[in-house]
């Protein structure tokens, strides 16, 4: 009876609290939006040269998570945000290191959740935008909130059954990946003595490894600071955008300027539509047909979208 209830205490203390594995969700969610603000920055100084790193962010972030998530995962275990809260990854059927296959399986659902999710979030942000939508992308944004409701429905669940305790993991993905988080044991004599018998090569290594590692999450704390300092909308000369530099000189929008005409079909402009990150005056059906093939503007080539279009209004209409 001793050593069966030896064996439950023992799982207990081994098992992660709820606010722990939210915790470490909601640190991992963090990267996406903070590091898109660092490429916006970046991509401002020199649009014309950088602006395929906005036009290709999405797969620039799924190369550099992957592996940053493939390197956590390998040598210890977890992904980066569980290796943060000192969380490892153990087989749910006997609680030992998982095998190669699934950790790979964990590598595959870490990254391409996310990536699928803002590919969907991006494509559902330029249909709400669009003048008048046709019936097959009403019937998409309409099963987008019902599957998005079901995801967030389930994913309640599996937080409800894991605090009740009828439920080894908290995570759809680590369920289907066969795998439960727990706490990593490391013992600091058995690393003092595992260094002493390293070489001298080996422990530089090692270094390297551990100064590479803390300056992750060195770096994660700032882009979770980052994400916040934006989110509460403070207005200051720290996180202002660079002023672009003015467009090169160009004859064919040259003689423009003191017209009414639009710059994309050199007509007279219908419903004038200026665009907030540039300046410049279109046509909205001209600058709309732009912004939907190619995400920036259209004379400066500074990234832009469509929640960047405003509306301008004469005494005439």
């Amino acid at each position: 009876m001793a050593e069966k209830a030896a064996h439950h205490t023992k799982t207990f203390v081994n098992r992660p609290s709820i606010f722990e594995v939210i915790a470490q969700e909601n640190f991992s969610s963090t990267g996406y939006p903070a590091l898109k603000r660092i490429f916006n920055y970046i991509a401002l100084k020199n649009p014309q040269r950088l602006n395929w790193l906005i036009q290709h962010f999405d797969e620039v972030f799924l190369t550099l998570n992957t592996l940053c998530q493939y390197y956590y995962l390998k040598k210890y275990g977890g992904t980066f945000s569980e290796n943060f809260y000192d969380l490892t990854r153990v087989s749910r059927t006997n609680n030992s290191k998982p095998a190669i296959d699934q950790l790979y399986i964990s590598l595959v659902l870490t990254v391409s959740v996310p990536y699928l999710q803002n590919k969907f979030d991006a494509y559902i942000d330029q249909l709400q935008t669009k003048y008048k939508l046709q019936l097959k992308e009403k019937v998409f944004i309409a099963l987008n909130k019902i599957f998005h409701t079901c995801w967030e429905t389930v994913c309640l669940i599996y937080y409800i059954k894991y605090i009740n305790g009828s439920s080894q993991t908290h995570s759809v993905l680590l369920d289907v990946a066969g795998m439960v988080l727990t706490y990593k044991n490391i013992k600091s004599s058995n690393n003092e003595s595992l260094a002493a018998q390293l070489s001298i090569r080996e422990q530089i290594k090692n270094y390297l490894y551990y100064g590479i590692s803390h300056s992750l999450e060195l770096g994660a704390f700032f882009m979770q600071f980052l994400n916040w300092w934006h989110s509460e909308n403070l207005q200051s000369k720290f996180i202002a955008y660079p002023i672009p530099n003015p467009p090169k000189k160009n004859e064919k929008y040259n003689y423009l300027r003191n017209t009414n005409k639009c710059p994309l079909c050199i007509k007279e402009m219908k419903m004038p539509t200026a665009l907030t990150v540039s300046g410049f005056v279109f046509c909205y059906k001209c600058l709309h047909r732009s912004l939907m093939t190619e995400s920036r503007c259209p004379i400066t080539k500074i990234p832009a979208t469509m929640q960047d279009m405003i509306r301008i209004f004469s005494d005439t209409e």
